[in-house]
């Protein structure tokens, strides 16, 4: 395991480290599951470390700059891109991370991942993120389905976009 790999899964394991997911499992599975997908189909750590990270900005106490700091600027761009806009009202940090606190949003869904697939790495980061979340060994109530379909609509719209981009040899910048 890289150090790239290594760093980020501590740093994601430490600040998910009390968080369970829906059907009461360690939450830091998910992360690690969406990077082992990215691995298993041949993406880069880059990737890999972004997979790792994806949630600990929106569900965390990190922050983008803690990433950027740790992580260096392609891992950031990442992290950004699949970081849904939204702020903490009225919360200090002690409130966000006894989950004290309400997180409102700025984007609606479809804002957000429409920009996160702007960015190649959060495109391919969110395809593997909505595979995982749409598992049907996860589904528990309240998992929103129609969401994911529509998600992997629109990243297959994309996907099909870049083939032929590549055909006519245009290149999508990272």
């Amino acid at each position: 395991m890289s150090n790239l790999i290594a760093n980020a899964l501590c740093f994601a394991a430490q600040m998910h480290a009390e968080q369970t997911d829906k059907n009461n499992q360690p939450y830091i599975w998910h992360p690690i599951r969406v990077a082992q997908g990215l691995k298993n189909a041949g993406y880069a750590e880059t990737y890999q470390a972004v997979g790792l990270l994806h949630d600990v900005v929106e569900d965390t106490a990190a922050t983008l700059e803690q990433v950027g700091e740790k992580f260096g600027g392609v891992v950031l761009g990442g992290v950004d891109a699949m970081t849904r806009r939204g702020h903490y009202e009225h919360a200090s940090e002690n409130e966000r991370k006894a989950g004290r606190s309400e997180w409102v949003w700025e984007e609606t869904y479809k804002e957000y991942i429409r920009r996160c697939c702007e960015h190649l790495i959060g495109l391919k980061v969110k395809r593997y993120d909505v595979y995982d979340n749409a598992d049907p060994r996860r589904y528990c109530a309240g998992v929103p389905t129609g969401r994911y379909i529509w998600t992997l609509d629109h990243l297959n719209e994309i996907e099909k976009d870049d083939v032929l981009a590549t055909w006519e040899g245009i290149h999508r910048s990272p």
